[in-house]
């Protein structure tokens, strides 16, 4: 069992490197910027077992776990950021975030503080 969990967390990753990779030289080759194909593939990529879990429970009427859902994902996902300004050497990783992040960076910060 911890075999199999650690192959695929492995698969896992090295899946993550293969769509960032992708979604790179695709930003590149259509000019659309990384910013946009970040914000639109690689999040609509990332989220699809979360939207899966989300629309399971709201099935199931298990309307707490479907919002418990959103929120821890969301939260975990901004605590990436504070792993990241750990890590890196230079400014702080959100102050680096360019110009179209701003609104999508903003409403992620406040969600959490919505509900």
């Amino acid at each position: 069992m911890i075999l199999a969990t650690v192959a695929l967390a492995g698969a896992v990753l090295i899946g993550g490197v293969v769509l960032s990779r992708s979604a790179d030289a695709l930003a590149v080759q259509t000019g659309l910027g990384s910013g946009f194909t970040g914000l639109l593939l690689l999040s609509f990529a990332t989220s699809l077992p979360e939207m899966r879990a989300v629309v399971f429970a709201v099935r199931l009427r298990r309307l707490e776990l479907a919002l418990g859902e959103v929120l821890g994902a969301n939260i975990f996902n901004l605590g990436i950021f504070f792993l990241a300004d750990i890590v890196y050497d230079g400014p702080p990783v959100l102050a680096e975030a360019g110009r179209f992040e701003i609104a999508p960076r903003c409403s992620a910060c406040s969600l959490p503080a919505s509900c």
